[in-house]
């Protein structure tokens, strides 16, 4: 995006800086410059796909830093043939991707996209003597049909992109109105969990265990239960994934232990 009112040598510092600098993608900024710009002019039937590589901080931790990086450049080079040449494809984070497109005007047309993004970047990768394999995840959003906002598009489609990755590798979704609701759900239950553990509101049960041909109670099963100040007692099932998947697993994991143990 040149600026007319820039030198030669101030327009290459400008796009410089709007390109990532390891794949040569646009950067966030750009990205969500450009989805802000489209919508301003009235561009119709535009999606926004977000794509995040699967499992790709064990790829750093086992083959190092080098593959990794040559792996995020593979990654962009097949991005950008999965991408029409009038298509804002962008590295937004570190393994997370992004593509502004308005090639794919329906809900059927964006899954098909979506779903041959995932099935090309699942082909085997050969870099440096090995052969690497990944998966992909997808979550897309479609405008002006679920809003005309850019922030809000960019953000229906990670919505749409953490549904897709509770479903399992490889997936892709379509952001629907009800995952905001599940997003807002997830953030009280958060800040609840928080309060919980602040407050002391976990509580222990014991379950025994015992050998059937003696009757001895041979050892017993820790059960955590939530004493609710509103709902009451809770059993496991009704935050275990919220608490499994937040940043407090490893406290409450830990008081679990030494709990059980006194």
């Amino acid at each position: 995006i040149k600026n007319p009112g820039l030198s030669q040598s101030e327009d290459e510092i400008q796009h410089i800086n709007n390109l990532d600098k390891l794949t040569g993608l646009a950067n966030r900024g750009l990205f969500y410059r450009t989805v802000e710009a489209n919508l301003i002019n009235g561009e119709a039937n535009m999606c926004v796909l977000i794509i995040d590589l699967d499992g790709f901080k064990d790829i750093n931790d086992t083959l190092g830093h080098e593959i990794g990086d040559a792996i995020l450049r593979a990654v962009a080079t097949r991005l950008k043939n999965c991408a029409h040449s009038s298509d804002c494809v962008s590295r937004i984070g570190g393994d997370e991707f992004a593509i502004l497109s308005s090639q794919h005007p329906s809900e059927i047309e964006a899954l098909n996209f979506a779903n041959q993004i995932t099935q090309t970047l699942s082909a085997p990768f050969f870099l440096h003597g090995q052969e690497i394999r990944i998966s992909a995840s997808c979550g897309f959003a479609l405008a002006p049909k679920q809003t005309q906002e850019a922030l809000e598009l960019v953000s229906n489609a990670d919505l749409a992109l953490f549904k897709a990755k509770t479903t399992g590798p490889g997936h892709s979704y379509l952001f629907d109105p009800g995952l905001r609701h599940e997003a807002t759900s997830r953030r009280l239950h958060g800040l609840e969990l928080h309060r919980a553990v602040d407050r002391g509101e976990f509580i222990l049960f014991f379950q025994p265990q015992i050998n059937l041909s003696s009757g001895a109670i041979t050892g017993a099963e820790a059960l955590l239960r939530w004493h609710h100040p509103e709902r009451g007692l809770l059993t496991a099932a009704t935050f275990i994934n919220a608490l499994e998947n937040g940043p407090l697993a490893p406290t409450v994991g830990s008081w679990v232990l030494e709990e059980a143990c006194a």
